[in-house]
């Protein structure tokens, strides 16, 4: 996890996570609703960076030793207009997931996630096309404790190429993108 200047923090943690879904999909297989619940475990293994904390932080910093075992009860939608699967030409494809964290442990944790992901294809002609997407993600606190650094969103190289692995932390994200796609081989 990177900040500003000095305010760096490396968190070592080591993470188990399990989800079981089940669905139902609808209008011809262009709309899935899947219920899920999932079990999430991490444990702090070490940490790097102790000595800039920031004066007032608005998510909880680990101590390594940290281990915190959860709930994630959610529902998943998925809307899907788009002509392929793999390499669509038009269409939308829509998905939203919601999930609260409940602790299992003596912390009183508790939070929702909600995400959202919007991604269009517009045809230029033959194979050529516009590929537009748009990504948001939020978290909510349900209680006094605050949200561990280590399930907040994350803003890096995973989500936007050219930027470090988890460079950015927050409550929530916001990411765009518009791409032109064209195949090189058929």
């Amino acid at each position: 996890v990177a900040g500003r200047g000095d305010a760096r923090l490396g968190v070592e943690r080591s993470s188990l996570h399990g989800r079981v879904r089940a669905g139902q999909a609808l209008l011809d297989h262009r709309l899935v609703v899947q219920p899920h619940v999932g079990i999430s475990s991490h444990s702090i293994d070490g940490m790097t960076g102790l000595g800039a904390r920031p004066a007032r932080p608005t998510a909880a910093l680990p101590s390594p030793g940290t281990r915190q075992t959860g709930l994630r009860p959610g529902l998943d939608l998925q809307f899907d207009t788009r002509d392929e699967r793999l390499q669509a030409t038009s269409g939308v494809l829509l998905q939203a997931t919601w999930a609260q964290y409940v602790s299992l442990d003596a912390t009183p944790l508790r939070f929702d996630q909600a995400e959202i992901d919007a991604y269009g294809y517009l045809p230029l002609g033959g194979p050529h096309r516009l590929a537009v997407r748009l990504s948001g993600m939020t978290t909510q606190s349900r209680g006094d404790a605050p949200v561990p650094i280590y399930m907040l969103p994350r803003l890096g190289g995973e989500q936007v190429p050219g930027l470090a692995r988890g460079q950015f932390v927050g409550n929530d994200r916001l990411i765009s993108s518009l791409l032109y796609r064209f195949p090189l081989k058929r």
